[in-house]
C-alpha cells in the first residue's frame, strides 16, 4: 500500500462511515498495489526464511559428519536455532498478513500493527546478535571438555589464561560488530517500509483534523 492510497482509504471510511469491504472501489484499490509496503516486507521476511533454512542446515550438516561427529552438540544447536527463526516468522508472517486486511479500519489498527511489527524487529535484532556469543560460548565449552580433536591434543586451552581472555575479547568485538551489521541489515529490509507506514500514519491524523 502506497502513502496516498491508504490516505485516500482513511478519508473514504470517515466520509462515508462504512467498512472498508462495503465499497468495491476500496477494495480494487487495495488489490491494485499489492505490490506495495507490506508485500514487499512479506517478500523480505520468506527470503530471510529460505536462507536460514539452506544455511542453518548446511552448518548442522557439517558439524554432524565432521571432526568424526564429535561436535554433533553444534549442529543440533543450529537446528533448534532454525526452528526458533521458522516460529519467529510464522508469528510475523501472520502480522503482516493482518495488516493486510482489506476489511478492517485502517487506522484504527495500523498504529497498533506497526508498534507490534517494531516489537518483532527489535526482538530480531536483539536474538541475533546474542546468537554469536552464545555459539562461541557452546564452542568454547565443547573445546576445553573434548580438546583431544585429532592433531590438537597439545592443545589445552583450559590451562592458557592469555588464550581463554583473547578468545573471549574476540568474542566480545564479534558480538559488538554483529549488533551494527543487523541493525544495518534490518533496516534495509524493513525499518525504510515502517517508516512509511508511520507517516501514514501520522498523515490520516492530519486528514482526519481536517474533515
Amino acid at each position: 500500500m502506497e502513502i496516498e492510497t491508504l490516505k485516500e482509504i482513511w478519508v473514504a471510511t470517515n466520509q462515508e462511515e462504512c467498512q472498508a469491504s462495503s465499497d468495491p472501489d476500496i477494495l480494487n484499490m487495495l488489490h491494485a498495489k499489492s505490490g506495495g509496503l507490506i508485500a514487499r516486507m512479506k517478500q523480505n521476511l520468506l527470503f530471510e526464511l529460505i536462507m536460514v533454512i539452506v544455511i542453518f542446515s548446511g552448518v548442522a550438516f557439517y558439524y554432524f559428519t565432521a571432526f568424526s561427529g564429535r561436535l554433533s552438540q553444534v549442529a543440533w544447536a543450529y537446528i533448534l536455532l532454525a526452528l526458533v527463526f521458522v516460529v519467529y516468522y510464522y508469528h510475523k508472517n501472520k502480522l503482516l498478513k493482518e495488516m493486510q486486511c482489506i476489511t478492517c479500519r485502517v487506522k484504527s489498527n495500523l498504529q497498533m500493527q506497526v508498534l507490534k511489527l517494531e516489537q518483532y524487529i527489535r526482538l530480531y535484532l536483539v536474538a541475533g546478535t546474542l546468537m554469536v556469543p552464545i555459539l562461541m560460548i557452546l564452542f568454547f565449552v565443547l573445546f576445553m571438555v573434548r580438546h583431544w580433536w585429532p592433531g590438537l591434543s597439545q592443545m589445552h586451552l583450559n590451562s592458557s589464561l592469555f588464550s581463554t581472555m583473547a578468545y573471549f575479547l574476540i568474542m566480545i568485538g564479534l558480538t559488538v560488530l554483529t549488533w551494527y551489521i543487523n541493525k544495518w541489515y534490518l533496516n534495509f529490509l524493513y525499518g525504510r517500509h515502517i517508516k512509511n507506514l508511520k507517516s501514514v500514519y501520522e498523515e490520516m491524523n492530519e486528514d482526519e483534523t481536517e474533515l
